[in-house]
């Protein structure tokens, strides 16, 4: 006699707690049962219609998941989360931390401008980058490019 059992999903947490508009996020969702059925679908909501959804790889884990985030028209506070999978909403509460899609880091200025070249091979030197909204990037790699005349 072969059993069957229905395991019951449940989402506890996600993190980071922001990320930006243009997508890419990498959320990892922690609760239980997160790999039960065949599809899964998380959408982020505000109460003003905007939303964005959370796209997974092909492979779910049972107690952490990671899904990317897509792209937003404009910044926004999340204020909901729907987790479906195979059609079924998935319990879950927000976290405090919530989620927020803020706007994508700008660099205004590197300093210094110029540098040294001692034998054909450039000196390097620190460069102080001036910028808003790097500090939610997980994973920043800043290349400068130098042209020598």
């Amino acid at each position: 006699m072969i059993g069957c059992f229905e395991q019951q999903p449940l989402l506890a947490d996600f993190h980071p707690a922001r990320g930006p508009v243009s997508g890419g996020t990498s959320l990892t969702l922690v609760g239980f049962h997160l790999d039960a059925g065949a599809e899964a679908m998380l959408t982020l909501s505000d109460d003003e219609s905007l939303s964005v959804s959370c796209l997974f790889s092909d492979r779910r884990h049972p107690n952490n998941s990671v899904c990317v985030t897509s792209a937003s028209s404009q910044p926004f506070n999340v204020t909901s989360i729907q987790f479906i999978i195979d059609g079924s909403a998935v319990p879950h509460t927000l976290p405090p931390h919530g989620f927020s899609l803020l706007p994508d880091p700008t660099v205004h200025s590197v300093a210094p401008r110029k540098t040294i070249v001692r034998s054909e091979m450039l000196t390097y030197l620190r460069r102080f980058v001036c910028a808003l909204f790097l500090s939610f990037i997980t994973n920043t790699n800043i290349s400068l490019i130098f042209v020598i005349t």
